[in-house]
């Protein structure tokens, strides 16, 4: 509901800084925001976290366009080819691959905290917290990652 809108912030940001520095803000608004849903405990108040989270994940569906055209530009650049298939191609290989990790991450996040389907809303009360530390404590250490591996990303130039 917010990461399409939010898009213009983003744009707004990187305008006025890098898109480096910007992806560092979009990861860290994004990584900060989970953080909320290991607190909710009404609808009213994920759905509140989820606006905060949707803003975070709006800059990061911008940013990493933004920056993989960057490399792309600087490969170029300095080796004189133009290789815009091989990025795609990698960058695709890492989406999809983020896909297969998400449903391992559920799988044993659910598994180990002993949910069942056929249980419906009659859930151990692990399960709350299995549920929460997978939509709050994972994202945030991939987001801290995430940040690291951006904080190193050695094109610190605003685009021309």
């Amino acid at each position: 509901m917010t990461a399409i809108p939010s898009i213009v912030l983003w744009s707004a940001v990187v305008r006025r800084t890098s898109p480096r520095t910007a992806l560092l803000a979009s990861v860290a608004v994004f990584g900060l925001a989970v953080l909320g849903y290991l607190a909710t405990s009404t609808v009213l108040a994920a759905a509140l976290v989820g606006i905060a989270v949707g803003v975070g994940v709006g800059g990061l569906l911008q940013l990493l366009e933004v920056v993989l055209a960057q490399i792309i530009d600087e490969d170029a650049t300095r080796t004189g080819h133009r290789r815009e298939g091989a990025y795609f191609g990698v960058n695709g290989f890492v989406v999809r691959g983020s896909v297969v990790l998400q449903a391992v991450v559920a799988a044993a996040v659910l598994t180990a905290s002993g949910f069942d389907a056929s249980l419906g809303d009659a859930q151990p009360e692990a399960v709350d917290g299995g549920i929460r530390l997978m939509v709050a404590v994972v994202p945030l250490v991939f987001a801290a990652l995430a940040w690291l591996c951006f904080w190193l990303y050695p094109i610190r130039t605003r685009d021309l």
